[in-house]
């Protein structure tokens, strides 16, 4: 009978046909903190983390009491102890992200690794265990950042993939300038100009009231190369602009002076 254990998300048992989701107890944590490792770990090594600020004997003793409970769950008989060492012989979504990973198959590692590592177990009354949890969160958020930014990468000659990706991304982090670069490449391959313009604006902003910062000097020579492309491209009746194609040229040369941060266009009504 196939038994998995989800550990990115909240942590699941998919048995029997059925998915049910870990209860937040010393018990879960036990069984998680084998599933990560997915090797032995001894008796002491457990009590530490789970039960740091009892004596030794009690916290084995509660490490005991554990063992015993997660025996009460159907799958258990993945549980093995051998003296003072245990460990759970599962598979994980952990291990399909570093088997897909190892093999190269970025889209599979992106399906599998997505969600926060762990979620719903924290436990701030331990601080051994929040240790544990934020150095492993760390860890693999290190690893998920490399991840995507090789997928961007992969994605630069397919547009339209590449633009559903970084508004994944982009839902996540939606200060990710990364997936905000490969948003808006993506958009102007695709001559959405327009829609490229509303997202530059919409991260801007968001960055002045986050941060206090503007886009980096990358994201906002990006922004001019492809509003050039776009004017150059354009025609010159239609476009809310009549007969001034030489005057948007100066204009977009004038944007695209790094000093230039403001500039401001006047003449008398119908100028335009």
């Amino acid at each position: 009978m196939s038994t998995s254990l989800r550990l990115f998300g909240r942590p699941a048992v998919m048995h029997a046909g059925a998915t049910t989701e870990l209860p937040a107890e010393r018990r879960s944590q036990l069984l998680v903190v084998l599933a990560v490792r997915g090797t032995w770990v001894t008796r002491s090594e457990l009590a530490s983390l789970l039960w740091p600020d009892r004596a030794s004997a009690l916290a084995l003793t509660n490490v005991r009491k554990a063992l015993h409970g997660a025996r009460a769950w159907p799958w258990a008989d993945a549980l093995e102890i051998q003296g003072s060492a245990v460990r759970l012989c599962i598979a994980t979504d952990i291990q399909a992200f570093e088997l897909a990973l190892h093999e190269g198959r970025l889209v599979d590692a992106v399906r599998c690794g997505g969600a926060p590592l762990l979620d719903g177990l924290d436990d701030l009354t331990n601080a051994a265990w929040t240790e544990w949890l934020d150095g492993e969160r760390a860890h693999h958020a290190r690893r998920w950042h490399a991840l995507t930014r090789a997928r961007l990468r992969q994605l630069q000659s397919e547009p339209d993939e590449a633009i559903t990706f970084a508004r994944e991304l982009l839902a996540a982090d939606p200060l990710d300038e990364d997936a905000v670069v490969a948003l808006l490449a993506g958009l102007a391959a695709s001559g959405r100009l327009d829609e490229g313009h509303e997202v530059y604006r919409a991260y801007a902003e968001r960055l002045t009231e986050e941060l206090g910062v503007e886009p980096s000097l990358r994201v906002r020579q990006l922004v001019r190369h492809t509003a050039r492309v776009g004017i150059s491209a354009a025609p010159t009746v239609g476009d809310g602009f009549v007969g001034r194609a030489r005057e948007l040229e100066d204009l977009m040369a004038l944007l695209a002076r790094d000093g230039c941060r403001l500039l401001t266009v006047t003449g008398p009504g119908g100028a335009g």
